[in-house]
């Protein structure tokens, strides 16, 4: 009989860097269960948090000033596995394409061409086999994202869900969606 084999946790600090690789001003933090992520940004200041509730198909983009979360019925997110990547998603190509060390870590390098009509991205990713997420993702038009400072531990479960005694609104005041599609 088949024994599930738990994910590993890890929490990890984010950058994100443009065409140039010089990096921009988005930095954040990544905490990572087996059916939670919990992403935060911080732009100029200003942190926004996102948390995506894998087992239950929701994502709670958290005003963290205003102490109100918006839920939608919605989970975008790079998958813990990435042949499962390849199978979910409407590719033209996608493929293993080798090991490389990245910081130290051998990674497995993934590259895949999203396709949407005439229009396709190209993506790679370096997948450290021990956290089952990617170190590294580089998207077609050159930028990257970037993990450091992993550490496999165990995720408080009060960062993974929306904090007692914030309201739930329709809609956030201050939209969100441009802090969080820097992170495919």
């Amino acid at each position: 009989m088949p024994v599930a084999v738990a994910l590993t946790e890890f929490s990890a600090e984010v950058q994100y860097y443009n065409q140039q690789q010089k990096q921009l001003t988005i930095h954040g933090s990544l905490y990572v269960s087996d059916d939670v992520i919990r992403e935060e940004f911080n732009r100029d200041g200003k942190v926004e948090v996102k948390i995506t509730d894998l087992f239950r198909g929701t994502t709670s983009m958290l005003d963290l000033e205003r102490k109100e979360y918006q839920r939608v019925a919605e989970v975008f997110t790079i998958p813990r596995n990435p042949a499962q990547f390849c199978a979910e998603m409407a590719l033209l190509e996608c493929g293993f394409k080798g090991y490389e060390e990245i910081e130290g870590v051998k990674t497995e390098r993934w590259g895949a061409d999203l396709g949407f009509g005439s229009l396709s991205v190209d993506v790679v990713a370096w997948y450290d086999p021990s956290i089952q997420y990617p170190l590294r993702i580089k998207l077609g038009n050159g930028n990257v994202l970037q993990l450091s400072r992993v550490e496999k531990r165990r995720i408080p479960s009060s960062l993974l869900s929306v904090p007692f005694g914030f309201n739930e609104v329709d809609q956030l005041k201050h939209p969100q969606g441009d802090y969080f599609s820097v992170w495919p």
